[in-house]
């Protein structure tokens, strides 16, 4: 063999030897995969946790982050839509708060569960993989730029290793989100790589019957609103885990809502009963501050919207159950039209309010009522 064709061989070795390099890494060494099937409950699929408006509303609104993930295992394992409500087996209002208590709550339920720790992400491999197709659930908080305590329970239902993300279904920022493995990383460092691996006991049985295709839902614009959504949940953690005393002089819930309000032209994406919700805690807010006229600018975007509450709204699979109208809203705003002397648009309010009454608590008709008796003077 010359020089010239020893030259060749060598080079041409080394190119075989890097395309046997290349695909092991990517194809071998790389890995990727996406759970099909798993149910996504999600902000927008299922509506969200209001309960603090009042006690008509209370016992309707049980889902959370906790909860959703928890309906998202069962429904997944069982093929049923609401299995543990169907079973009269959900558990008690704000019990599933760590890991353990979901894993000792799957055990409750004759399922297998237990609460594990990682090396690093490619570690849940050996659950989302297309033989295991275990969803796991970790708990972080809901973004490394997030500065409250709140830590809510996330499902993982996909890796990427080649664009190095991982896809949860998100109770916060919807279906299918994904994370870097940077950031994941980072979040998952404050519980050591905890996750929870809940499944049945025949579970590779189910796994036959279990079809491998199934194509999720689309995101939608609302999803990607990041800030705004990290801000509202932020203003409401900070309100519901201070005095109401020192609420409204704190300067954290100040600009949490300084933010959301920055980020008014993304309401755009949210459905009307949203909007009419979230302009109502803007008005609250400005009302207990003082500035009535930041409140009535909130009044009158309320009137705006408080209207078709129930139609389908762009993207969104969850509709409104509650009526076309909030009836609360036009409460709130009878107050105020008659604190700032607007008799005549506080009798309107009120007497869309009291149109309504069926559908409000026993505390916001005596405040309906407070209200009338005001105005009578």
């Amino acid at each position: 063999m010359n020089l010239f064709n020893k030259k060749i061989f060598k080079n041409s070795l080394i190119l075989v030897l890097l395309i046997i390099l290349f695909v092991f890494y990517n194809f071998i060494y790389l890995k990727s995969y996406l759970i099909p099937g798993v149910p996504d409950y999600t902000f927008f699929s299922v509506g969200f946790n209001r309960g603090r408006w009042s006690e008509f509303y209370k016992e309707r609104f049980k889902i959370s982050p906790y909860f959703a993930v928890l309906d998202m295992i069962f429904d997944y394992w069982t093929g049923q839509s609401n299995y543990l409500r169907s079973k009269g087996a959900y558990p008690p209002y704000k019990e599933i708060v760590h890991l353990s208590d979901l894993a000792n709550f799957a055990r409750s339920q004759g399922f297998e569960a237990q609460v594990l720790t990682a090396k690093n992400i490619k570690d849940l491999h050996k659950f989302i993989n297309s033989k295991e197709r275990t969803p796991i659930v970790v708990q972080q908080k809901p973004d490394l730029n997030y500065s409250g305590k709140l830590r809510p329970m996330r499902l993982v239902i996909g890796l990427n290793d080649r664009k190095r993300k991982v896809i949860v279904h998100d109770f916060m920022f919807g279906n299918n989100y994904e994370i870097s493995y940077k950031d994941f990383a980072e979040l998952w460092k404050e519980t050591n790589n905890a996750y929870a691996v809940v499944r049945p006991k025949n579970y590779k049985e189910i796994l036959k019957k279990m079809t491998k295709k199934s194509k999720y839902q689309p995101r939608i614009p609302a999803m990607e609103q990041k800030n705004l959504l990290l801000n509202v949940v932020y203003a409401e953690e900070l309100v519901s885990s201070t005095s109401s005393k020192e609420i409204f002089s704190s300067k954290e819930l100040e600009k949490a809502i300084r933010e959301i309000e920055k980020e008014e032209t993304a309401f755009q994406y949210f459905p009307p009963f949203w909007r009419v919700l979230e302009y109502g805690s803007l008005l609250y807010y400005y009302v207990n501050k003082g500035d009535l006229t930041k409140a009535l600018s909130y009044a009158e975007k309320i009137e705006e919207f408080n209207k078709d509450l129930d139609k389908k709204f762009d993207g969104w699979r969850y509709l409104w159950p509650y009526g076309k109208e909030f009836p609360e809203a036009w409460v709130w705003l009878g107050h105020l039209y008659l604190r700032v002397g607007n008799k005549e648009k506080a009798k309107d309010m009120f007497e869309r309010a009291k149109n309504l009454q069926d559908r409000l608590s026993v505390e916001y008709r005596r405040y309906l009522q407070l209200g009338i008796d005001k105005l009578a003077k």
